[in-house]
């Protein structure tokens, strides 16, 4: 009687299984920014949504998600965040022992430097010493 359950439990898991898989690579949800009328059938492979979005660009057009942001509150907040980190540098330089005018100077051209805080940092801890 333990086998017959055994072996039930085993072909319901497999069973699960093959159905998971089957689900997965059959079941293609595509998102499109184009609208209804464009959009590709759900049943499309991932390799024939790949030739029409080629198809539907120039090669040297980029797609309509990629262009750059042009909204001033992005701007204006990204300004903000580049302004307190220079002051966040030009703030640790001085609780480091830097006479302030060379920590502001510094912390200016630190934030052009690395990509990062700790880079900025490392940068501007170098350049002071």
């Amino acid at each position: 009687m333990e086998h017959v359950l055994i072996v039930a439990l085993a072909i319901a898991f497999l069973a699960l299984l093959i159905s998971r898989i089957h689900f997965h690579f059959s079941f293609n949800l595509t998102i499109s920014r184009r609208g209804a009328t464009d959009a590709t059938p759900l049943s499309a492979s991932r390799a024939t949504i790949r030739r029409e979005r080629e198809r539907a660009t120039c090669p040297g057009e980029a797609l309509p998600a990629i262009h750059s942001i042009q909204d001033r509150g992005v701007t204006k907040a990204l300004e903000t965040a580049s302004a307190s980190a220079e002051a966040d540098l030009a703030s640790a330089l001085v609780n480091l022992g830097c006479k302030r005018p060379k920590a502001y100077v510094i912390a200016k051209l630190a934030m052009q430097q690395a990509s990062d805080f700790d880079g900025r940092l490392k940068w501007a801890i170098r350049q002071a010493a």
